[in-house]
């Protein structure tokens, strides 16, 4: 089993851990977050992908995601956060670029005021995080991306829970998905999350009848904040996820006072 360990607070002397993947929780609609110095951190396409923004709102939410995406790895490599190479695969999913390229990986989600940075040393992974809400159309939906075990346990819900187990299958397989890179060209209905694990974490399974499991993922729930759905597919070897919230301040102070090499 995959500990799973929530701190109030990222240690001072906080590292990456090669055996551990992790979770950072950022509010994306705090004073910090929303800071003009925060959009110089972006690199050039960023900043380009962030004026396509109409709504302002939804603009400073993606410049605050990005912008933490940043310090977080930047903490993790010992780099200044506009230093960060990132580029993006093949398949689009980002990832590190140049000589920085498998040092670490790492994914971003963002749901309403919350993003998810999600970082590991052994290898790819995926994070899923999904404001609960009602979904007028959400029968629909589940044909067309749940498995028909999926579905059930969905319907095995209580009716003051059914949004809530819509949301942790629906970040349950995004995750993992966004850990491939297949991303929504993945058959969703040939990929089935265990539904019927009695812990927090769980397997893949392939095919139609769900029969064959994809051997070395684990998909994980995590509950991060009050009202959102979270889950993150972690490699083969994880054996923790450790939780923090993110404090921008904090990481901005580390920066600046030149605690970190800026090679």
């Amino acid at each position: 089993m995959i500990a799973v360990q929530y701190s109030a607070a990222l240690p001072a002397d906080w590292q990456l851990r090669p055996e551990a993947a992790a979770v950072f929780t950022i509010e994306l609609d705090g004073d910090a977050a929303s800071s003009p110095s925060e959009r110089d951190l972006l690199d050039e396409g960023e900043r380009v992908r962030a004026a396509r923004f109409q709504i302002p709102l939804l603009q400073r939410r993606y410049i605050a995601a990005h912008a933490a995406l940043r310090r977080v790895l930047a903490r993790a490599l010992s780099l200044a956060p506009e230093r960060v190479p990132i580029g993006v695969r093949s398949d689009g999913k980002p990832t590190l670029a140049g000589e920085l390229a498998g040092a670490l990986w790492f994914n971003l989600s963002h749901s309403a005021g919350v993003a998810v940075v999600a970082l590991s040393a052994i290898g790819e992974l995926g994070v899923d995080v999904e404001e609960i809400h009602r979904l007028p159309d959400a029968d629909d939906v589940a044909e067309r991306v749940f498995t028909a075990g999926e579905r059930a346990a969905i319907e095995r819900a209580s009716s003051t829970r059914c949004d809530r187990a819509f949301f942790a299958a629906w970040t349950r397989k995004e995750a993992y998905i966004k850990a491939t890179g297949e991303g929504l060209r993945a058959p969703l209905l040939d990929i089935q999350i265990d539904p019927e694990s009695s812990s927090d974490e769980r397997a893949v399974l392939h095919g139609r009848g769900a029969s064959t499991s994809e051997v070395g993922w684990r998909v994980l729930d995590l509950e991060l904040v009050p009202g959102f759905a979270a889950a993150l597919a972690a490699p083969r070897g994880t054996a923790a996820v450790e939780c923090y919230p993110y404090a921008a301040a904090d990481l901005r102070s580390r920066a600046e006072s030149g605690a970190w090499c800026s090679r």
